[in-house]
């Protein structure tokens, strides 16, 4: 009965200790999922400025080039 005993509590220490690594594994994962996510919704942040700032350029420069053509007939 006492080796019965030992041996479950042997079994719950490598349990507990495979438990905590598994966890400890999972949480760096997370730290470092969110870290990227973080990174790539900056970048999409920043090409979105990019994009929005280039097509409005685009569309003064196409207005300013149709209001030249009424004045030049």
């Amino acid at each position: 009965n006492g080796r019965i005993d030992a041996l479950r509590k042997d079994v719950d220490e490598r349990f507990d200790s495979f438990q905590r690594e598994v966890n400890g594994r999972i949480e760096a994962f997370q730290r470092s999922m969110e870290t990227r996510l973080d990174l790539i919704q900056e970048r999409m942040l920043a090409q979105s400025r990019w994009l929005i700032g280039s097509i409005a350029v685009l569309g003064t420069v196409i207005s300013i080039l149709l209001a030249i053509g009424q004045f030049v007939r």
